[in-house]
């Protein structure tokens, strides 16, 4: 199979840090050299990008689209699993900030002194989570990489923090985590919502993706689904579609993170050492918004018309 660029990037940091694992600790003096050169490595696979993008066009441009997991659930229906990735206007811009977060970052963690080997690899390793976030074109390889940027920063904190690290790394987790959990539920009801058809051994089988191109297509949404707008089902005393979209906005809104969802924030900033102060506020912080504008915006525009008013008024608190 052939990589394509989006690929290559996800991979390059994997690598770096694989690498620096490997290594024995009387090469510590090239971690950072390492890590740099994977930064500089994927800036070059940037341009590499931006040659290959026409800014005038619309839609996912790169693609590189290959099956992953196949589920069959019988004669009648499947689930597809897919490794898609892809870059429209919003997530090019996304990819600019990370690669320049994360490269001032790399070079202003020149004085860690402790536990080196560690402390490079999972910056490389959640890079390349963040990357997997912004160019994924599936919502579950999204929320893969989504849960991947967890773990890294939990550690980052948590050893290379301040006086009161464990405290604050493990209240990032919990607040995080329950909001991935919610995130999860609308993953799966959405996907099981929306289908599209093919033909295998003369029977025709209803297909469930999690390809974002599928799931804002309400051309694709089926009659008798949960989310169906036609036959409306309820859940927990409202309209499924409105669950879920306040599912997305506790989810995202804790990453983001809003009012009154944001206590774990000021800790985790002042606990955090420098650089991975710099990252969570550069770039992961903004994650958050960005599964607004690609998730719930994606897939909920008219549930997200409702309540604009109320998205406004959280967005005036926060500020």
């Amino acid at each position: 199979m052939n990589l394509s660029i989006l690929t290559v990037m996800i991979i390059l940091p994997l690598l770096g840090g694989l690498l620096i694992l490997l290594l024995p600790k009387s090469y510590k003096e090239f971690y950072p050299w390492i890590s740099l050169g994977v930064m500089a490595t994927l800036w070059y696979n940037f341009l590499l990008v931006y040659r290959g993008f026409d800014l005038q066009a619309t839609g996912y441009q790169l693609v590189q689209h290959s099956e992953w997991i196949r589920l069959s659930l019988g004669k009648t229906s499947l689930f597809s699993i897919q490794f898609i990735v892809g870059v429209d206007g919003l997530s090019f811009i996304m990819l600019f900030l990370t690669l320049i977060v994360f490269s001032i970052a790399t070079l202003s963690s020149h004085k860690v002194d402790k536990r080196e080997k560690a402390y490079f690899s999972l910056l490389l390793l959640m890079l390349a989570a963040v990357i997997g976030c912004f160019v994924a074109v599936d919502f579950f390889l999204f929320f893969v990489c989504f849960e991947f940027m967890l773990l890294p920063m939990y550690f980052l904190i948590g050893i290379w923090g301040g006086p009161n690290r464990s405290y604050a790394s493990m209240k990032f987790l919990i607040y995080t985590l329950v909001g991935s959990v919610l995130i999860l539920v609308v993953m799966i009801v959405t996907a099981m919502s929306y289908s599209d058809e093919f033909f295998s051994n003369e029977f025709k089988k209803m297909v469930f993706s999690f390809d974002f191109r599928l799931l804002d297509d309400f051309g694709n949404l089926r009659k008798d689904a949960l989310l169906s707008l036609k036959n409306p089902k309820v859940l927990l005393g409202l309209p499924a579609r409105e669950l879920m979209f306040f599912f997305l906005l506790l989810g995202f809104g804790i990453k983001l993170p809003i009012v009154p969802f944001h206590t774990w924030l000021p800790d985790a900033h002042v606990e955090a050492p420098t650089p991975v102060s710099v990252v969570l506020a550069g770039v992961l912080l903004k994650i958050g918004g960005y599964g607004f504008i690609r998730i719930m915006y994606g897939f909920f525009p008219d549930i997200c018309f409702k309540y604009a008013p109320l998205l406004g008024i959280i967005g005036l608190i926060a500020i």
